[in-house]
């Protein structure tokens, strides 16, 4: 099975104000690219989840499946992406999760509306029953969704 991936980040700000009389105007352009097809990287794992029970755990090294219906078990996770299309505050992390994070108490928040996007071309391993979990909570009902793109288990 063949998959390419390439995944592209816009950053485009321009800042105007003052300084005394004069008119100034900063801008910052920043485009990142990551291609990773030249890795091992040949898995990809997608979902639009609702929250349910106050949390949902995705089991990397466990029973997901690709878009394509075939086994997706992790070895190691490159790309991670979560938006939160709730209408509360969700947390990612603080549980066995695969080490995006500094350890099992950490976790980050992402309000109504906000992302989170980790990507690492080296990857991270997925470590079945001690870091393999993604977990999201917050408030039933809720929506999100979860990209996890990686190597598969040998």
């Amino acid at each position: 099975m063949a998959m390419t991936n390439n995944i592209v980040v816009s950053l485009v700000s321009t800042l105007t104000g003052t300084d005394g009389l004069a008119a100034k105007t900063a801008s910052l352009a920043e485009i990142i690219q990551e291609s990773l097809t030249s890795v091992a990287c040949s898995l990809l794992y997608s979902t639009s989840g609702t929250i349910s029970g106050g949390a949902d755990e995705y089991d990397l090294a466990g029973s997901l499946k690709t878009p394509i219906g075939d086994a997706a078990v992790f070895a190691k996770a490159m790309l991670v992406f979560i938006r939160n299309n709730g209408t509360n505050a969700m947390t990612v992390g603080a549980a066995n999760n695969i080490p995006i994070f500094a350890d099992t108490s950490d976790k980050l928040t992402l309000a109504k509306n906000a992302w989170f996007l980790f990507c690492n071309p080296a990857g991270v391993t997925v470590t079945a029953g001690t870091g393999d979990l993604i977990t999201i909570a917050g408030t039933n009902a809720d929506t999100y969704d979860l990209i996890v793109i990686g190597a598969p288990a040998a």
